[in-house]
């Protein structure tokens, strides 16, 4: 009697022991890591044929030791696409620079950005995941570079005296693009170069309106980290207040 007492002591042990190991994979006690990208701050951009869409990419892990993320990004058609960096070794911020051709000039495209955790875990949800960005391509070519050389360079004699930190001088050359196609009365140009983003914003209008805004965000992070203007042509560079993000053309109209 004794004997079956401490048979079935044991049995309970194990019945127990097992619904406390189930109960703790299904239930929160071993979570399965995941990861969560997000653009900051809007998805849908518009570029044109040999201009560049840029977003900055979120990667968020939980937990934040799972291990490296590798990210990519990629389209069905004419765009090639860049990754910077392509991995971290756990949360972190990357960039996605798109280059669509002309052979999607007048269409809607989507920029389909993955992250997945190295070591063979690759499922969606389960260690991978993935988010699609629309990119519009207008029909356009760049008419803008040369004049928005012009409204930069006061910016570029002072940062690079006040603010050497972003690598911003006379001997600097940035690639650039116009960020906001066929938008009137406000240009928006992009300058990208090592170290920095640099967003031009003037106001094509006569003295005293024709304002220039400028502002700047250092490669890896989402944030700006200066902002200035000139609030007419000839008036010196003034600082002003951040904008809580960096600014960012969103694509109105698109149609998916």
């Amino acid at each position: 009697m004794r004997g079956a007492k401490v048979w079935f002591a044991i049995l309970v042990g194990c019945l127990i022991g097992g619904l406390v190991v189930l109960g703790g994979c299904g239930g929160g006690g071993v979570r399965r890591p995941t990861i969560a990208l997000e653009a900051t701050p809007a998805p849908g951009i518009q570029s044109y044929p040999g201009g560049i869409a840029l977003w900055v990419i979120r990667v968020t892990l939980t937990p934040a030791d799972a291990g490296p993320v590798t990210v990519t990004a990629g389209s069905m058609k004419g765009v090639a696409c860049q990754v910077t960096p392509s991995q971290l070794n756990g949360s972190g911020t990357v960039e996605v620079l798109a280059r669509p051709d002309s052979t999607v000039a007048a269409q809607t495209v989507n920029v389909v950005v993955r992250a997945e955790l190295q070591g063979g875990v690759v499922a969606l949800g389960n260690g991978a995941t993935q988010l699609s960005l629309p990119l519009q391509v207008e029909r356009y070519r760049d008419q803008l570079a040369d004049a928005a050389k012009e409204k930069f360079q006061p910016f570029v004699t002072y940062l690079a005296a006040n603010h050497p930190e972003f690598g911003i001088d006379e001997n600097t050359a940035p690639e650039g693009w116009v960020s906001a196609p066929n938008i009137l009365v406000v240009m928006w140009y992009s300058f990208l170069s090592e170290e920095s983003e640099v967003l031009v914003q003037w106001h094509v209008m006569i003295p005293p309106y024709d304002w220039t805004h400028v502002y700047v965000r250092a490669r890896g992070a989402p944030e700006c980290v200066w902002a200035g203007e000139v609030s007419t042509t000839g008036a010196p560079v003034t600082e002003v207040a951040l904008p809580d993000v960096f600014p960012r053309f969103e694509a109105p109209f698109i149609d998916l």
